[in-house]
This record gives C-alpha cells, sequence and structure tokens, in this order.
C-alpha cells in the first residue's frame, strides 16, 4: 500500500496541473495517516516532501507536506530500530556524527548542550586526544591524567562536572598559548567526530527554515530557460534590514542547514554578523550572503559564501571568491532539488554577487562540473553552466564546446560521453559580461594580459606570493621581527608617512600585509598619482575592516595595481624540470 502513493508522488514530482495537484494532496493525506515504516521508503518520502515544500502547487499542497514531514518524524522518534538506520541523514529524531571544525563545534554545542557528545567509537581519535591533554588541562590536573584506573572519557566525566563533554572540549582549547588559527588545526588533527541528537525540530534539515516570507506556488512547468543578462541587470531590491536576533536565527538556519548534511564552509563557521546580506526574490528564491569575521579572512582576496531558500526551504549553498573585477564563483544543489528551478536559483545568486560586489567576470573553477568529482562527470553539471552562458577560456575547448552543443541539437538522445566531460574540466568556464551573449567565438587564444579579442587573464594569486616571497628573502629589513610592525618602513616609504592612526588592531594588520604585496613593484607604485596611493591605502584599511565589501569595490576601482600584480606574476620562480612537484592542496 506504500508503495503506491509514493510512485504516485514520485511521477507527480514537477507536474502542476490542477489533476496532478488533487493526487499530490491525496497521496500526502494518505500518509499523514500512516506513514511508512522503512527507511528506504521514509528516505525518499523524506526528501519528496522537501522537494514539495519548495516547490508547492498551491497553499493546500504546501501545508499538507508539512504536516506530513512532522508525522514522518514523530514515527522516526518513537522508534529507536529506526533512528539507528536512518542515522547520518540529517531528518528530524535521527543522529548524526561528523568531525566539525573546533569553532563550529563550540556552536552546536552552545546552541545544543544537552543533545551533543564526543564520539567514543573511535579508538585511535581518543588516544590522540590523550596525547593532547596535558596540554589542556590545568597544571595541577596533569598528574591526574596518568591514574591507570580511569579512561580518557571518565577522566574527562570527571572533569566536566555537568558541562557537555564537547563543550567542555572546545573551552580548553582557549588554555593554548598559541594563535586560534594553530588552535583549530589542532583540533582538527584530532580528527575527533561530535554525535549529535536531532531532537530539536529547528536542529534538522526537516525543519530548518528562512524567515518568514510570501509564499511561491508553482502553477506552471518548471522553469528551465533563464534569460541571465537580463536578470542579473535587474534592480535588486534593497537587503532585508534585520535586527541581531533575527541575523542569529538566519545564520543558525544556514549552519543546521549544513551541518546536518554533514556539510561546513568557513564563511559559516567564521561568519561575521555584521555582514550579512538577505534579499527576497522573485518565484520564492531567498539569497543570504555572508561574509567572515576580520581575523579569518583570505589574505587578498574575499570570500563571501551563500545559502539559497525556496519558500524558506534550503535547497543551494556556495561561495565567491572576489579579487578586483572578477569572481570564482560555486554553487551545490543538493540532491533532493535536483530536478527544480536550480538555474534560476544560481541566476539569482549571480544576481546578488553581481549586484553586491560588482565584478563583470564569473569564473567556475573546474571541480564544479568534473575534475575528479565523479558525480558531477555523470550529472553533465558541464552543460548547466553553459546553458547559462559560462564558456570555456581555452580556445581548443571552446571549439569542442561548439562541436558537442551541435550533436545535441541535432542527434536525438544524444549525451556527451564521460572523456569528453573531462576534458572540459581541464580548465575554467567564464562567463564574462563585458562581452556581448551572442560572441561565439568568445576568447580565442589567451596572450599576455588583455590582449584584443582574447580572454582577460586571472590573476595568479600562487605565482604572486611566490614573487613577493622572493622579494622579502631579498630585503633583510622585510624579514619577520620579534615585534612591532614588519612593512612600516615599506610603508612610509610608499605614502610618505604611516597612515595608520585611528585604525582597529585588525585593519592595521591586514593592512600591512597586503602592503608588502607593494614592495616588489614599489618604484611603479611611487610614479602613481598621490589619488591613485591613498586608494589603495583606503582599499587595504577596508580588508580588516568591519566590511569587506568596502575592500571587494574598492580594489575593483584600481586597475592599475591589477595590471601591476598581474606583471609582477609573470616573475615567480619556475619549477624546476628536475625537481619532483608538490601536489598543492588548494585554497578550498
Amino acid at each position: 500500500m506504500v508503495n503506491q502513493p509514493l510512485d504516485t508522488l514520485n511521477a507527480l514530482r514537477t507536474d502542476y496541473s490542477r489533476a496532478a495537484a488533487r493526487r499530490k494532496a491525496a497521496a500526502l493525506r494518505a500518509f499523514i495517516a500512516s506513514p511508512p515504516l522503512n527507511p528506504a521508503q521514509i528516505r525518499t518520502l523524506h526528501d519528496s516532501l522537501l522537494f514539495i515544500a519548495a516547490y508547492p502547487d498551491d497553499p493546500t499542497v504546501m501545508r499538507l507536506a508539512e504536516k506530513c514531514l512532522r508525522a514522518l518524524c514523530r514515527t522516526i522518534t518513537r522508534s529507536t530500530a529506526l533512528s539507528r538506520r536512518l542515522a547520518n541523514s540529517g531528518i528530524l529524531g535521527t543522529v548524526t556524527t561528523h568531525e566539525f571544525s573546533r569553532l563550529m563545534a563550540k556552536w552546536l554545542t552552545a546552541k545544543f548542550p544537552k543533545d551533543l557528545d564526543i564520539d567514543w567509537s573511535d579508538e585511535a581519535a581518543v588516544d590522540r586526544l590523550e596525547a593532547l591533554l596535558p596540554h589542556l588541562v590545568r597544571p595541577c590536573e596533569r598528574d591526574g591524567l596518568y591514574a591507570e584506573h580511569l579512561s580518557t572519557r571518565e577522566w574527562l566525566d570527571l572533569a566536566r562536572g555537568k558541562m557537555p563533554a564537547m563543550m567542555y572540549l572546545v573551552g580548553r582549547f582557549r588554555r593554548l598559548q598559541c594563535s586560534a588559527a594553530i588552535g583549530e588545526t589542532l583540533f582538527e588533527s584530532l580528527s575527533l567526530a561530535t554525535r549529535w541528537k536531532l531532537i530539536r525540530s529547528d536542529a534538522s534539515r526537516s525543519f530548518a527554515r528562512f524567515p518568514a516570507r510570501r509564499g511561491f506556488h508553482q502553477r506552471e512547468p518548471i522553469l528551465k530557460k533563464v534569460e541571465l543578462r537580463t536578470l542579473m541587470e535587474r534592480r535588486l531590491p534593497a537587503s532585508v534590514k534585520s535586527s541581531r536576533a533575527a541575523t542569529e536565527k538566519l545564520l543558525d538556519a544556514c549552519r543546521v542547514t549544513l551541518c546536518t548534511r554533514n556539510r561546513e564552509i568557513d564563511t559559516l563557521t567564521y561568519v561575521n554578523p555584521q555582514e550579512v546580506y538577505f534579499h527576497q526574490l522573485e518565484r520564492g528564491i531567498d539569497v543570504a550572503v555572508f561574509g567572515m569575521s576580520p581575523s579569518w579572512r583570505l589574505p587578498i582576496e574575499s570570500y563571501f559564501g551563500f545559502v539559497a531558500a525556496r519558500n524558506r526551504v534550503p535547497i543551494a549553498y556556495g561561495g565567491g571568491w572576489v579579487l578586483f573585477d572578477r569572481c570564482e564563483i560555486g554553487v551545490n544543489i543538493f540532491d533532493e532539488f535536483r530536478g527544480g528551478e536550480s538555474a534560476y536559483t544560481f541566476a539569482q545568486v549571480l544576481r546578488v554577487y553581481r549586484q553586491i560586489f560588482k565584478p563583470t567576470r564569473f569564473y567556475v573553477d573546474p571541480f564544479q562540473f568534473g575534475a575528479d568529482n565523479p558525480e558531477a562527470i555523470r550529472s553533465g553539471a558541464f552543460w548547466f553552466y553553459h546553458r547559462l552562458g559560462f564558456r570555456p577560456t581555452e580556445g581548443v575547448l571552446q571549439s569542442l564546446a561548439a562541436e558537442e552543443s551541435q550533436r545535441i541539437a541535432t542527434q536525438r538522445g544524444y549525451r556527451s560521453p564521460p572523456a569528453v566531460l573531462r576534458r572540459f574540466a581541464k580548465g575554467k568556464l567564464l562567463l564574462d559580461l563585458n562581452r556581448p551573449a551572442e560572441d561565439g567565438k568568445i576568447f580565442g587564444a589567451i596572450a599576455k594580459h588583455a590582449p584584443r579579442g582574447g580572454a582577460p587573464v586571472d590573476l595568479d594569486l600562487t605565482a604572486l606570493s611566490l614573487a613577493t616571497t622572493r622579494w622579502i628573502g631579498t630585503r633583510p629589513e622585510a624579514r619577520p621581527r620579534e615585534s612591532g610592525m614588519e612593512s612600516e618602513w615599506l610603508i612610509r616609504r610608499l605614502f610618505g608617512k604611516w597612515p595608520a592612526d585611528g585604525m582597529t588592531y585588525s585593519e592595521v594588520i591586514r593592512f600591512e600585509w597586503l602592503c608588502l604585496l607593494l614592495g616588489p613593484i614599489e618604484v611603479e607604485v611611487k610614479r602613481w598619482p598621490a589619488k591613485v596611493r591613498s586608494a589603495i591605502a583606503d582599499a587595504f584599511r577596508a580588508k580588516g575592516g568591519t566590511k569587506e565589501r568596502l575592500y571587494a569595490r574598492r580594489l575593483a576601482a584600481i586597475p592599475q595595481l591589477r595590471e601591476a600584480w598581474l606583471r609582477l606574476a609573470t616573475t615567480a620562480p619556475k619549477p624546476l624540470q628536475t625537481t619532483a612537484q608538490r601536489t598543492p592542496s588548494g585554497r578550498r
């Protein structure tokens, strides 16, 4: 009996006729009266209900989907066996186990103190914790760690009193006499997982929701085609003004959305609550964008994360790395929402980033559409971006894309072979708003800097950093010091004075670090007009300020600096042919 209404829901997933709405409502009522007891059916139904909640036919179907979710979760919470078999599903009433960062574990234990514990089943992780404990406890407690009749867990139970074990542990890391970043790395090295009971409804992917808004009911087929450029230039509604409590509630929903799926992104782990942009858009789409706290920001780029929702149900997340006039962007649509309006959702995200940060070029990293990503190959993710106007930056791959497009258009049922999709993933994709959408050839060969008719060259931050490191190595005055500012001497030479008066500590630190990137081009910078050098100082100061958006936008207004850094990057040391190459871990 269960299979019939479940099959009905699956068959009618993207059917929005009136008859389909009536049949969906009937199937939902059947499930409310008698939820399934099979774990596989529960997973399938749960995710179908989330899809319906995000893409409802009408108010009745929307209400019934939410009611059915509650009935389904009640069934799970009443059955220990079901809860156990649905572990790590993120569904209310289950348990999820994951290695969170220290700061995310700290947030979780503060938000849900009674629902979290250390995963004691991993003996190797417990052994690593035992080795580190002497550095975490008070000196007068250290000898007690060697009591043979107490295990590590039993000692922690003794030490923590009524405090949850994970809360006690993350708190003890404050005793380490090291930077917060080193403390995070040490915690990560433990590979110690957190065991989280999803007891509260707001602590599950079942009921994580964005703030209240007017619902959008799907009365026509799923929107597949998007006029991206037209949408991106449509004026963006103002960011919703929220109280501090409302902003924290929104961020909580974003954190829960990811943590219950065993995912985590730096922009939420190290979020800056003072830099949250929340836009409520057409067709039920909401986009929340957030910057990072000053002490955790990237040294040169600006990293802004996002979570997108539809009818308050979170459906996607990702981030954009902004530098000058470009933004490298990535999006992840949650599996249960595949087949919905994914292209339109991503288009709205691009619109938000375009109008908040003003980039004119959007890049997509090869991982997003296939590099070391088998799922992206299987799903043909390359064509998701291609349909929106993204194109390969290399001439050979452009020609291949044109050939494949022709085959898809003329050969019914044709799909690009995995080998072809892997070839596309050899380089980035680019959407260049400076060029007309119908520019089929697009870029041609890439030449030095930005050739006429060629693809604009992206700044290679690895090369820029290496060139700067080599310069620092030749300048005794630029080498690390025990105290004081490392680049004050350079700053005074470049700007004629020490421009840090009135800056916060965070602003001074990041200003100084960025100024070291000017050292190798000091002669050129000194020739620039005072107005340009003043603009550089204003931009660098904003890197450590309250809102990193100011840094991103001010930097984009200084093309001279971008061109100078591009030239500097070309002078970076090249790898020797006889030297084994180190595989970079990447900045993601």
